[in-house]
């Protein structure tokens, strides 16, 4: 894949790794026997829903605290390696860099707190900007987020190269004429791009 002059880069799983068992079996422990539905997790992404709602949609145990939610939901955040960290440095000296990621409130404090606030500023100085669903109030793959992100940061589709572990989103990039990525982590990683480079 040859790089454009900007890269739009998800954050789960291409920067940060996911893991979904752990996610799922600390909410087995809080005896949560139904998630909440996709729709209502998607509003959450959005923004849309306060985090009192969050908490109450899962349908927990009365004597489980929000603190124990807390813990259960960020079972999903792996590792950010040091290599990704390496690789990003190594772009931003040819390209810019633009983060879009389907997130959260309670996963980006989470994010911030394992990097202290040093790590945290050296990560997020990698970017020219960063854009998360919860703050700008759209979310992947629809056509109106990536639509804001080429808006808001003054660039052509034609010159962004886009990296996403998602297949249905590099597809509603790709729509656009973003020249769209999908990381299949089943065969590869970031590091993998970065070697062919």
């Amino acid at each position: 894949m040859e790089l454009k002059k900007n890269i739009l880069l998800d954050l789960g799983g291409v920067l940060i790794d996911l893991n979904r068992e752990a996610l799922d079996s600390a909410f087995e422990k809080l005896w949560v026997k139904k998630a909440p539905s996709a729709s209502k997790l998607e509003k959450w992404e959005l923004g849309k829903l306060p985090e009192n709602d969050f908490y109450s949609m899962w349908n927990a145990a009365k004597w489980v605290m929000k603190s124990d939610i807390d813990a259960a939901w960020n079972n999903l955040l792996g590792e950010l390696p040091q290599e990704r960290i390496t690789l990003l440095k190594k772009w931003k000296k040819k390209h810019n860099l633009y983060l879009v990621s389907n997130t959260n409130s309670i996963h980006m404090k989470e994010i911030q707190a394992r990097l202290g606030i040093f790590g945290w500023k050296q990560f997020t100085e990698l970017f020219e900007e960063i854009y998360l669903s919860h703050e700008v109030g759209k979310r992947k793959p629809n056509k109106a987020f990536f639509e804001h992100v080429l808006k808001d940061a003054d660039i052509k589709a034609e010159d962004c190269s886009y990296i996403d572990d998602t297949e249905e989103h590099t597809q509603a990039a790709a729509k656009l004429g973003i020249d769209s990525y999908w990381l299949d982590l089943e065969k590869e990683s970031i590091l993998d791009l970065g070697k062919a480079r």
